[in-house]
C-alpha cells in the first residue's frame, strides 16, 4: 500500500459561556462543543478512510476573595487530545514486514479533567499561589505491540489502543521572589 496520501481535517466549534460576579464570590462556565471531520485518500488507489469526533469539552471556575489581598479559587477544566490519521488508519503499513503497523478506527478523542484549588495572597513586595492539581484522563491513547506469530516473518506488530485512568497528582507553591517548588506524584 502507498503511504502517500491527501488528508483533510475540519473542525467546527460552538461555544457558551457565562460569567458572574457577587460580592466575594465569583464564577465562570463553558461548554465548548466541536465536530471534527476527517479524511484521508490514499494517492493511485481506491482507498479511502474518514472519521467523525463529537466532543462537549466543559469548564467552570468559582473564586472568593477572602481578603483585599487574598483570594481562593476553585477550577475544573477538560482538554480534548484528538488522534491522528495515523493512529485510526485502518490499513495495514507493511513497508517493513518485521514491524507492521496500523490504525484503530475505534479510538475516540483523549479526554483530560483537571481540578485544581489555589490560594493567592499578594501584595506590593510578595506575592504566593499555593495550588492543589488532581488529574485523570479518560481514553489515554497508547501504541500497543505485540509479536506475530507467524513463522515465516518473525514479525512485531503494533497498533493503537484505549486506555483509562491515568491519575496525575501535583502541587505547586509560586512567588514572585526567586523561589518554587512543585511534588508531582504518577500514580500508573
Amino acid at each position: 500500500m502507498s503511504t502517500q496520501y491527501d488528508h483533510k481535517q475540519d473542525i467546527l466549534a460552538a461555544y457558551l459561556g457565562y460569567q458572574m460576579k457577587y460580592k466575594k464570590l465569583g464564577g465562570k462556565a463553558g461548554i465548548r462543543y466541536e465536530h471534527t471531520f476527517m479524511d484521508a485518500d490514499y494517492k493511485n488507489k481506491d482507498e479511502k478512510f474518514d472519521a467523525q469526533f463529537d466532543d462537549l469539552v466543559p469548564s467552570l471556575m468559582f473564586s472568593y476573595q477572602l481578603a483585599p489581598t487574598q483570594s481562593l479559587r476553585a477550577s475544573y477544566n477538560m482538554r480534548i487530545s484528538r488522534p491522528g490519521i495515523w493512529f485510526l488508519n485502518p490499513f495495514t503499513d507493511t513497508s517493513n514486514p518485521t514491524a507492521i503497523s496500523y490504525g484503530n478506527p475505534d479510538l475516540e478523542s483523549e479526554k483530560a479533567h483537571s481540578l485544581s484549588v489555589t490560594f493567592g495572597s499578594f501584595s506590593q513586595k510578595f506575592n504566593v499561589n499555593v495550588s492543589a492539581n488532581y488529574s485523570f484522563v479518560n481514553n489515554g491513547i497508547e501504541q500497543y505491540s505485540f509479536i506475530t506469530l507467524n513463522p515465516q516473518l518473525h514479525s512485531r506488530s503494533a497498533t493503537y489502543i484505549k486506555r483509562n485512568g491515568l491519575l496525575i497528582r501535583k502541587i505547586t507553591i509560586k512567588s514572585s521572589r526567586p523561589f518554587q517548588c512543585a511534588y508531582h506524584p504518577l500514580t500508573p
